[in-house]
C-alpha cells in the first residue's frame, strides 16, 4: 500500500517541483502554490483520513480498499516530496546549467540529464522520509482501507495495515504482547527508513 502511494506521489511531486523551480515564472501564483503545499503538509492525519474517505471511498466509489488508502497517503506525502525536490533542484549550482547551455543543450536536456541526477540524493532522501511518515499513519488508512483481517488479494480489497492492527490490539486489550511486538516492529521499520535517508543524503554530498 505504501509502495503504491509512493508510485502515485513521486512522479507528480517531482514534475511539480521541476516546473516550479525551472519553468514557472516566479511571482504570486508560484508563491501561492508553495504556500498551499506547506499548508497541506501541516494538515492533521485524521483530517486527511476523513477527506480521503469522503473523496475516494464515497464520491469516487472505490470503497474501503488499498487504492483508496494509497491515494490518501499520496496526498499526505505529496507536499513533503515536492518541497524537498524543489529545494534540491535549487541547490544545484547555476554554473552547471550555464555550461550545459553553452554547449547547446536544451532546457529539458539540462533538467533531465544534469539537474535531476545532481539532486538525486536529496530527492531520494525526501521520498524516503515521506515513506517513513506514511508507514506510521493510522487515521488515514483506518478511514480509507478499513480493518478487515484478511490479506488483500487485489488493490480494490480491504485489509488491515500494521498501524491499525496495533491500534485495535491496544485499544481493545486483545493481546498486549502482540501489540508491543507490533509497535516495536513499526519503530524498527521507521528507524531503518530514516537511517537509510541519512545514508543517501551523506553519500551524495
Amino acid at each position: 500500500m505504501t509502495a503504491l502511494a509512493m508510485l502515485i506521489c513521486t512522479p507528480i511531486a517531482v514534475l511539480a517541483a521541476v516546473y516550479l523551480a525551472e519553468y514557472a515564472k516566479q511571482g504570486k501564483v508560484v508563491e501561492l502554490i508553495r504556500y498551499a503545499a506547506d499548508a497541506l503538509a501541516s494538515v492533521p492525519s485524521i483530517v486527511m483520513g476523513l477527506f480521503g474517505y469522503a473523496l475516494f471511498v464515497e464520491a469516487m466509489g472505490l470503497g474501503l480498499s488499498m487504492v483508496s488508502a494509497a491515494l490518501a497517503l499520496a496526498l499526505l506525502m505529496l507536499p513533503i516530496v515536492m518541497r524537498t525536490t524543489e529545494e534540491a533542484i535549487r541547490a544545484v549550482p547555476r554554473y552547471i546549467r550555464w555550461g550545459a547551455y553553452g554547449l547547446g543543450a536544451t532546457k529539458w536536456q539540462v533538467v533531465s540529464k544534469i539537474v535531476l541526477p545532481s539532486a538525486f540524493g536529496r530527492i531520494a532522501t525526501g521520498i524516503v522520509l515521506a515513506i517513513g511518515r506514511a508507514i506510521g499513519e493510522t487515521a488515514v488508512v483506518l478511514y480509507t482501507m478499513g480493518q478487515a483481517i484478511n490479506l488483500p488479494i487485489s488493490p480494490l480489497d480491504s485489509g488491515r495495515p500494521m498501524t491499525v492492527h496495533l491500534y485495535l490490539l491496544a485499544n481493545d486489550g486483545i493481546n498486549m504482547n502482540a501489540a508491543y511486538g507490533t509497535a516495536l516492529l513499526l519503530m524498527v521499520i521507521i528507524l531503518a527508513f530514516n537511517l537509510f535517508a541519512r545514508f543517501l543524503s551523506r553519500k551524495r554530498r
